[in-house]
């Protein structure tokens, strides 16, 4: 069960890479914004499954492995944040919309 962390960490940071490389050509239409949120829940929602996989995986895992799942987990939350400040005046825009 410990490979469906790494897989889901992994597909995780893989995201996060891409979504920041295409996030600077964020333009102001709607279909592209509402999709990048849509992306961008996507991330969140690995990061809790990540959380939740690991967690329950807990008494199964080197400490030292626990520590860099949990490490991963954090960066990836990190990075997660700084996209959501770039989408955020997006989102109000589509809101105001």
């Amino acid at each position: 069960m410990a490979f469906g962390v790494g897989s889901e960490l992994s597909s995780g940071l893989t995201f996060i890479i891409k979504i920041c490389e295409y996030t600077y050509a964020l333009r102001a239409v709607s279909q592209q914004t509402k999709e990048y949120l849509i992306t961008a829940q996507h991330a969140w929602n690995n990061i809790n499954t990540c959380q939740e996989l690991l967690g329950q995986q807990t008494e199964h895992l080197p400490a030292s492995e626990r520590k860099d799942y949990e490490c991963g987990i954090e960066e990836t939350k990190l990075a997660a944040e700084e996209v959501a400040l770039l989408l955020e005046p997006a989102r109000v825009n589509l809101e105001a919309d």
